[in-house]
């Protein structure tokens, strides 16, 4: 074959040739993402441990400033800023966090009568639909009445090509 020609899968030896070269080069993809996954694994442990150790430092240096903060507030108790040339210390009031707990306080709202607050969502249960329902020229149409059911669009799609490669034994 010269430089020219294009190799061809025309039989079935090329064709089982083919699958083995793509079996080959997708074990070889496999090869490459467990070694790449081996080296961030070991990259992610080295920046965690680093990263604790200068996690450890910062905690110290806020409580440091947090324990002059709240010196300056002692002696003042309408002190809510210090600023600094590298930065600022605050104090913001902060809102009231919410929890809640869903099914009892569906509950209380309901027993106060409250019942514009409660969110009811409705959707159609498509399992069921597909099977009370025919399908012509792309439409979907009721089985008993023969109505048109608005909504839906029926798209056919061809036959998709697969290639299966089989592993080694």
């Amino acid at each position: 074959m010269s430089k020219d020609e294009k190799f061809v899968v025309n039989d079935d030896h090329k064709a089982n040739w083919t699958l083995k070269k793509i079996r080959k080069l997708e074990e070889e993809k496999a090869k490459n993402k467990d070694f790449a996954e081996q080296e961030i694994a070991e990259i992610e442990e080295w920046l965690a441990a680093e990263n604790k150790t200068l996690d450890n430092k910062i905690d110290f240096f806020q409580s440091l400033l947090t324990e002059y903060a709240l010196n300056l507030k002692e002696k003042d108790e309408e002190f809510k800023t210090k600023s600094l040339p590298a930065g600022e210390l605050q104090f913001r009031k902060q809102r009231a966090k919410w929890k809640y707990d869903q099914e009892q306080l569906l509950a209380s709202v309901k027993a106060m009568g409250l019942d514009e607050l409660v969110k009811i969502k409705e959707t159609v249960n498509k399992r069921e639909l597909k099977k009370k329902i025919e399908v012509k020229e792309g439409k979907a149409i009721n089985a008993v009445t023969g109505e048109i059911i608005e909504g839906i669009q029926v798209i056919n799609r061809g036959e998709k090509f697969k290639i299966n490669i089989n592993e080694r034994n």
